[in-house]
């Protein structure tokens, strides 16, 4: 079949930067400028070339005949609004030195080249004959290697790519979110009935060289599948029930993972591994129950949910095709139609619950209440967070900010500096603050202006005022330290000085006497007791005095530091939690005092709390419209299972979007008792998580994961698609969690 076998050629592999290091960025690659909506997604590792991009990007748009040398990249920058050049000087530098993010626009530009060559001023493809563009291959894409299912999907890709290069789009095409880049490539022999392995050496051989076939069947694996894979293979093997993975048929993840949500519930399961068929065959309890007995029967690895996708699509017509959609709403419809094909339905007992809405007239105080039935807990997440700013001035001022601040998935700390500014000072100039993260007193990170605030889980960051520069060729920065003698540690942030090359020496002693009457002020000591040195570039110590030859040693120094007993920094550090306490007392209130991180508890307070109703309310009371206020309450008894709906999606006349706020919520022990009409007079009502769905991504490209509790094994796993694997209970919580699924403890009597 290959007129190369795969073992048979070896490479010196070229050395590439340790795992660590490695990324996985996703570009949004656009053809026309002046749209930014249509686009495709290109996955590459940062430690790529600019070559190899630009590769990706004429496969992705299939701007055959054009090659590398043809087109130059361009990046969308945000701040400017506006299309940059991306440095083309060298087709071997990598990705990580371009200054591109992850979820960046990605364009090109065609460039002028010799007359003999491509023309691109009315480039069109119909100019070029067949036979002078890259042939190109299809393969049929199984994400296991067994060949007696339907392949997953097919690729297509120029037979002028590399092993690696087919491995790499494999890998996107599956939607492997893993930082595991250790893959191997199998391809199927048709006349031996075998998978060939193909030996990482191969990677930069060409599929033309090896003499691949069109609609070869391909499988790529990592070494903790091929591990799984070989003590699996045989046909005699058994699996632990329930741990079966569901195909992707095509966009499918959001079935996948709303159907391992439910087959984790014990009671659901139970249910249906001893249900008694009805006459209808197409019925989708009937579908749903052998689904469920395949899944816990410990023969299967993964299955094909393909038939339970077509009855629940008779039911909802959203879910006939293969574009993706909400997980929460297709686990509602099939609870929906499970409900009503059974006369006594396990549904109801299991998920129904009920709430309890009275609302009340500002005018005549009357009340007006309602129960209604509820499957889910659909919770708001309010955009607007608040941030802790810590705020180091260059005088020696320290203060702490709370900033309250919308969040989208675009926005980034810019955005939070110019709320800062607005909110705290507006005389400042953004060039001025250093945003960067302090452990102990010590810079632990630098932070871009274009890093997105949702990764900052804790809502918190310190700014460092910097003086602000006016000559550049003549001033510069230089850090104070304040050291600990005792520690040889920092007992506050480092200030940056400003400095000038010509007659600065008056202005640079002022700035340093501002400094000791800031800690003469918190302290109280004298300034003699504070000792001064200046540090050369060789971390040479010199002791720091303003004599007649003061202008020479400033213009050597390279840091200054400032030095203090034990005592007196501890004593500077109990004083400046004084001044910010007391500070902070008359104007914080209790919301942002209190821990920025938002919890599951505090989102159930906002629903459940009484609030004005929006707009005016009918009083049949006062027989006219009048404002109303609501609460909304849960009634006896609560129902086994709670699932709760984070609602993450947001839509309104002009956009849509996504939040991507970490909520931090139990695993055990969630309490409902306060938000029942009448609070049991006992611990409260527990219950545990048994699954969370998670959703990554935004609203155009996402993939959905199922973490979730076996009943067998008391053990958390994580159901992707077919892919399933045991993870730790600590990554059970989060930022991505869109649906949690908690089960009632049973009563301890």
């Amino acid at each position: 079949m290959y007129s190369i076998h795969p073992h048979s050629i070896s490479y010196e592999r070229p050395l590439y930067s340790s795992l660590y290091d490695v990324k996985l960025l996703t570009f949004k690659v656009v053809r026309n400028k002046e749209s930014k909506t249509d686009y495709e997604y290109i996955k590459i590792t940062n430690n790529e070339t600019l070559e190899y991009l630009k590769q990706r990007v004429i496969e992705r748009l299939h701007l055959y005949p054009l090659n590398s040398n043809n087109i130059r990249l361009m990046v969308f920058n945000a701040y400017t609004n506006s299309w940059i050049n991306v440095r083309n000087i060298d087709k071997n530098e990598k990705i990580s030195d371009l200054h591109l993010s992850d979820s960046d626009y990605i364009s090109y530009t065609v460039l002028d080249v010799k007359s003999d060559q491509l023309s691109t001023n009315n480039f069109r493809l119909s100019d070029w004959t067949i036979s002078s563009m890259e042939k190109k291959l299809t393969f049929k894409l199984f994400r296991k290697t067994v060949i007696n299912l339907d392949y997953t999907l097919l690729i297509n890709i120029s037979t002028m790519s590399t092993i690696k290069q087919l491995k790499q789009k494999s890998h996107e095409k599956l939607y492997l979110y893993s930082t595991d880049f250790d893959l191997t490539l199998f391809v199927y022999d048709d006349d031996n009935k075998q998978w060939i392995k193909f030996d990482s050496a191969l990677d930069d051989c060409t599929l033309e060289l090896l003499d691949f076939k069109d609609y070869a069947c391909i499988s790529i694996q990592s070494e903790n599948d091929r591990t799984s894979l070989d003590s699996k293979i045989c046909n005699n093997q058994s699996y632990t029930p329930g741990l079966c993975g569901l195909i992707n048929m095509g966009n499918t993840c959001y079935m996948n993972s709303a159907l391992q949500c439910l087959s984790n519930i014990p009671q659901l399961t139970d249910y249906y591994l001893n249900f008694t068929l009805n006459n209808d065959e197409q019925s989708v309890s009937n579908v749903y129950y052998k689904l469920i007995k395949q899944m816990w029967s410990g023969e299967y690895s993964f299955i094909t949910p393909k038939q339970l996708k077509e009855v629940v699509s008779q039911h909802a017509s959203i879910f006939t095709d293969y574009r993706q959609k909400d997980a929460q709403e297709f686990m509602n419809v099939l609870l929906n139609v499970l409900y009503q094909e059974q006369s006594v339905s396990i549904i109801d007992q299991l998920f129904y619950g009920q709430i309890l809405s009275t609302v009340t007239c500002l005018m005549c105080e009357s009340k007006e209440t309602k129960q209604e039935l509820i499957t889910f807990l659909p919770l708001c997440i309010n955009n607007k967070q608040t941030f802790e700013i810590n705020y180091y001035q260059f005088n020696g001022q320290y203060k702490q900010i709370f900033i309250d601040i919308s969040i989208q998935y675009s926005t980034t700390i810019s955005h939070l500096i110019d709320q800062f500014i607005r909110d705290y000072d507006s005389s400042l100039d953004k060039v001025q603050l250093l945003p960067v993260k302090l452990n102990d007193n010590n810079i632990i990170n630098n932070y871009y202006s274009f890093d997105s605030l949702t990764n900052i889980t804790d809502n918190r960051i310190s700014l460092l005022q910097l003086p602000l520069i006016i000559d550049k060729l003549n001033q510069k920065y230089i850090p104070c330290l304040f050291i600990n003698t005792n520690t040889n540690k920092p007992f506050r942030p480092l200030i940056k000085l400003l400095g000038e090359y010509t007659s600065y020496a008056m202005g640079f002693k002022e700035q340093i006497n501002r400094l000791l009457n800031h800690l003469v002020d918190i302290i109280g000591n004298s300034k003699d007791e504070f000792k001064l040195h200046w540090l050369d570039w060789r971390d040479r110590k010199h002791d720091l005095k303003f004599n007649e030859n003061e202008n020479d040693i400033l213009l050597r120094l390279d840091k200054i530091t400032i030095e203090i007993d034990d005592s007196s920094a501890k004593k500077y550090a109990l004083k400046q939690g004084e001044n910010i306490r007391s500070s902070l007392l008359p104007s914080l209130s209790s919301s942002s005092s209190s821990s920025t991180c938002l919890t599951l508890d505090k989102l159930l307070q906002r629903f459940f709390k009484e609030d004005l109703l929006s707009g005016d309310c009918y009083c049949s009371h006062c027989t006219k419209a009048t404002l109303c206020k609501q609460k909304i309450e849960l009634c006896l008894p609560l129902p086994p299972v709670v699932i709760i709906q984070l609602k993450r999606f947001t839509y309104d006349e002009y956009s849509s979007g996504k939040v991507d706020t970490f909520i931090q919520y139990p695993i055990q022990n969630l309490n409902l008792n306060h938000y029942l009409t009448q609070e049991i007079n006992n611990d409260g009502v527990f219950y545990d998580l048994i699954a969370v769905l998670n959703h990554t991504g935004d609203l155009s490209f996402g993939h959905y994961v199922t973490y979730a509790k076996n009943n067998r094994t008391q053990r958390w796993y994580s159901f992707n698609d077919d892919y399933v694997q045991e993870i730790e209970e600590n990554r059970v919580i989060t930022k991505n969690a869109y649906i949690l699924v908690y089960v009632k403890q049973k009563s301890k009597s």
